[in-house]
């Protein structure tokens, strides 16, 4: 008799901590997943707004220009060792682009093909991800040309920068921003 009271409440401490496990891990996975990686290029005025208090976005479009085609957006709030990014792809006609460049090479504070980086006296400066790109090569061909405008450094490794590519043989702009580490 006293045997089969204690596998009862050995039996019932294993399935009760069972339960506390099952219910412990559901929590943890809901409170640590990462963010999603947004694609969907209709929410792209709320996702800028939640990149405009670092003011490294402020060359961004305020909205999706009604003439431009192939629209695409890249964004990921981050998560652990995968830091921020925003990046918003498309094609333009060759007066806008043109302007466009004009602009951005007057302000930037860079300038790089694409693909590439540069030391500077504040640090590395390279241009962005490729993250709408068509394939899984993720650097900007050469063909574009990349314009810093933003550059933030912090005491650490962590820095954040952010500017246009345009490529007039693809007849494309891109507009980035990214926080690297």
């Amino acid at each position: 008799m006293q045997r089969r009271i204690i596998i009862l409440v050995v039996g019932a401490s294993v399935l009760w901590l069972g339960c506390l496990a099952g219910i412990g891990a559901w929590f943890l996975h809901k409170v640590i997943s990462p963010p999603p990686f947004i694609t969907d290029v209709s929410v792209y005025p709320k996702v800028l707004e939640r990149y405009r208090p670092t003011g490294m976005v402020d060359h961004f479009p305020d909205a999706i220009p009604p003439e431009a085609t192939d629209v695409r957006m890249a964004e990921f709030a981050g998560y652990l060792q995968g830091p921020p990014h925003l990046e918003l792809r498309m094609k333009l006609p060759e007066d806008e682009l043109a302007a466009i460049e004009s602009q951005a090479a007057a302000a930037a504070a860079h300038v790089l093909p694409g693909g590439t980086h540069m030391e500077t006296d504040e640090g590395l400066v390279s241009g962005p991800w490729f993250w709408t790109s068509d394939d899984e090569h993720k650097r900007l061909p050469a063909h574009y040309t990349v314009y810093v405008l933003h550059t933030r450094y912090t005491d650490s490794s962590w820095f954040s920068l952010s500017g246009v590519a345009v490529s007039t043989q693809a007849g494309e702009v891109i507009y980035w921003y990214q926080w690297y580490n």
